[in-house]
């Protein structure tokens, strides 16, 4: 007598009807696919908070420009005011960069070369923050390749062409770190000279500017690769 079915097998069928390739391939990618986890909501708070920060710093630049004097303080209390809001933007920031990173192995890639939380915490290190954070977005970007790139590339998602955009912002990035570092480094707060603190200010706004175009542009990629990816499942 054979033993009857097991809990395991609901199909009415015995034995088992074997199972294929392309099942096994599904199952694996739905099983995958369950650790993507949206970075649109995180996206769109990072902006609203980057926004009135970037009206802020230019109010600043625009009132250092008329009064340069150094006694003039009005675009220092500006700046500062902006540094409150700044410091939560930063950690949404960290947050957004650690959930996209982590993305990125739910969407498939094997061959990336840091860890996520590495990859936030990246832009506190000195030295590190002038390139990991660049190089993980980068990887991002091509671990993420939609279709039409893949095919494209003929499949290699290294040779994958890489935005402009994010090249460009993050040129004004390290400008703006190297300013910043220079400006500490001179110790000019309150010297006459303070075209260092305009100069930084400068870069700052433009970096960050750019940097609303960059998370919207790498959120919105990586979004609708998912729906490629769950669309074959």
């Amino acid at each position: 007598m054979e033993p009857f079915p097991t809990i395991d097998n609901l199909s009415g069928v015995w034995p088992p009807p074997p199972t294929s390739a392309a099942d096994d391939h599904r199952e694996r990618l739905r099983s995958m696919l369950a650790g993507y986890a949206s970075v649109a909501g995180l996206a769109r708070w990072v902006v609203m908070i980057q926004v009135p920060i970037i009206v802020m710093q230019t109010v600043a630049v625009m009132m250092q420009v008329q009064h340069p004097s150094a006694g003039f303080v009005g675009g220092d209390v500006i700046a500062a005011l902006a540094a409150i809001p700044a410091i939560f933007d930063t950690i949404l920031v960290l947050i957004w960069n650690y959930r996209l990173y982590k993305n990125t192995f739910a969407l498939g890639a094997t061959s990336l070369s840091y860890k996520p939380g590495f990859v936030a915490v990246s832009q506190l290190i000195p030295f590190v923050c002038f390139f990991t954070p660049y190089l993980a977005l980068r990887q991002v970007w091509q671990a993420t390749a939609l279709e039409r790139e893949m095919a494209a590339s003929e499949g290699n998602a290294h040779r994958v062409h890489v935005t402009m955009l994010l090249n460009i912002w993050w040129g004004f990035n390290v400008l703006a770190m190297l300013a910043a570092g220079a400006f500490i480094l001179s110790g000019s707060y309150d010297g006459p000279d303070q075209s260092l603190k305009l100069i930084m200010r400068t870069f700052s706004i433009v970096s960050s500017i750019l940097g609303i175009f960059v998370i919207k542009a790498l959120t919105r990629r990586q979004d609708v690769r998912y729906a490629e990816a769950a669309a074959l499942g």
